[in-house]
């Protein structure tokens, strides 16, 4: 008997992490440092883990785009924006890291919010899913990470 294991259970848990680690970076930042150098440094420190997160979720969410491995329309409304949200991370911590602006990142997250609202929409009115406010939950909350960090003015 083959053992079975759905990967959305960690994929749930990266996204979550990535939200915390990038919340408690910003506010550490923000509440701790004043220069515009001390900023830049002090996000350096978060290159690594949200480079093996966004890494993670770039993998795991092609592999569900070619396999589709959830039931129904689910694979849909998660599997189309979640390898999305991974590239986004590498290419935010690559910034960072590298100290090139975010205005081009953020002009990109603002595109991929509208995307996301045309899913909730579409999600909701076809009755894709049995959850419609969880569903909301995490593309609202998808859509603020995509959202927060471009738009924290770490610039040369």
């Amino acid at each position: 008997m083959a053992l079975f294991i759905d990967p959305l259970t960690s994929q749930l848990i990266a996204m979550a992490v990535s939200f915390f680690v990038l919340a408690y970076s910003l506010i550490k930042t923000f509440r701790v440092h004043s220069t515009v150098v001390d900023y830049r440094n002090a996000m350096k420190s978060t290159y690594v883990p949200l480079l093996a997160l966004g890494g993670f979720m770039a993998i795991t969410g092609i592999y569900g785009l070619l396999v589709w491995p959830l039931i129904s329309s689910y694979n849909i409304l998660f599997y189309d924006l979640y390898p999305i949200l991974g590239i986004g991370l590498i290419s935010i911590v690559v910034s960072i890291k590298n100290d090139y602006k975010l205005e081009i990142l953020g002009f990109m997250g603002l595109l991929y919010g509208l995307v996301t609202i045309y899913y909730v929409i579409a999600g909701y009115l076809h009755s894709m899913t049995l959850e419609p406010l969880a569903l909301l939950a995490l593309y609202a909350l998808t859509r603020c990470l995509q959202y927060l960090l471009p738009n924290c003015r770490i610039s040369r």
